[in-house]
């Protein structure tokens, strides 16, 4: 009665349960770790049957977990944890040993997983032992501001300008010699007096207009100021 009271409440394509995952397929997928098929049904339904068994992988091993009526009152010690031998003969024969009075359906679907975490470590060490690619997933927005950090910071510097000044402190110190000293000097000077020409020209222009826009502004209302002549290129 206490088995099948959980069950109606939580079994079924229309009731609800966290582990359950609908599919197209029925009966749909279970998602508990304890569960003995995956399946979602009253049979390997780890919550709704008082006693169970099932296996598991942990860490590289494989455990027998079996599940009593005298424990479902403390979730700690619920399950009695078994570890099994590496070997498979032996592990089958342990597992035979441990659930010798059980259902002959629960020590089938038992065994069955058994064969499947087998296979599963075995390919997994040939895994490890192939050199193969690691793949991770790629987060593109980290990407993508990593990218945009970088532009702004090559943005920032100035690579000419930091060169120049690299280049005009060794001249200074004497490392090039002194003919290359004197040569590296006059040609600083020279652009030094070619951007002060420049702002000069720039200065007076300026100055100019202004004048212009003066005389304007004091000329009287009924007087129109006169039109520029502008050349059209």
């Amino acid at each position: 009665m206490f088995d099948s009271s959980i069950w109606k409440t939580i079994g079924g394509s229309k009731n609800f349960c966290a582990y359950k995952l609908t599919t197209d397929t029925e009966p749909p997928l279970c998602k508990n770790p304890y569960n003995v098929t995956g399946l979602c049904d009253e049979f390997s339904c780890p919550l709704s049957n008082s006693k169970y068994a099932t296996l598991r992988e942990i860490n590289g091993g494989i455990f027998l977990f079996v599940k009593e009526p005298e424990r479902v009152n403390s979730p700690i010690n619920m399950y009695e944890k078994i570890e099994l031998s590496s070997d498979y003969n032996i592990a089958l024969e342990e597992i035979e040993e441990h659930l010798k009075y059980w259902d002959t359906k629960v020590v089938h679907k038992c065994k069955q997983r058994l064969t499947k975490l087998t296979q599963y470590l075995r390919r997994l060490e040939i895994i490890k032992k192939s050199e193969r690619n690691i793949y991770s997933v790629r987060n593109k927005k980290i990407v993508r501001r990593d990218k945009s950090r970088a532009m702004k910071a090559l943005n920032k510097i100035d690579f000419e300008t930091d060169i120049k000044n690299e280049l005009i402190m060794r001249a200074e110190t004497g490392i090039f010699g002194e003919n290359i000293q004197e040569n590296i000097k006059n040609k600083i000077k020279k652009k030094v007096e070619k951007v002060k020409n420049k702002t000069k020209k720039k200065y007076v222009t300026d100055f100019v207009e202004s004048e212009s826009d003066c005389e304007e502004e004091n000329l009287p209302k009924n007087v129109k100021p006169k039109k520029k002549n502008s050349i059209k290129w």
